[in-house]
């Protein structure tokens, strides 16, 4: 499991420090936030015994369309850092599971 931070009204934030760090769970919301480095995406999930992981969207999480997954089970996996061959900046890099079907349905879903 990820280190987490707490923040109540985020429930715990993923923070993928090591090599395998997961975050799993049931994809129920994406926000948009501003923050000092400007607008960010955060997924929410709820993991299998209910707690909520806000999950911040990096540029290598950015690629996927995480609108057509609302209600299905996410697993992110931080895989390692990559570096960029044209920029030559490094970036974390994930391996992304997302199940085939549905966990719930959009009125199931509680925030």
């Amino acid at each position: 499991m990820v280190k987490a931070n707490t923040l109540e009204r985020w429930g715990e934030i993923a923070e993928f420090v090591n090599k395998g760090d997961t975050a799993e769970g049931v994809l129920h919301n994406i926000r948009e936030i501003k923050t000092e480095y400007g607008q960010t995406s955060i997924l929410d999930l709820k993991a299998d015994n209910g707690v909520k992981i806000s999950v911040f969207l990096s540029s290598a999480l950015q690629r996927y369309e995480w609108g057509d997954y609302i209600g299905r089970y996410i697993n992110i996996e931080y895989i390692g850092d990559m570096k960029n061959p044209k920029t030559k900046r490094t970036f974390k890099n994930f391996d992304v599971s997302i199940s085939e079907e549905a966990e719930v349905t959009t009125e199931d879903l509680p925030f």
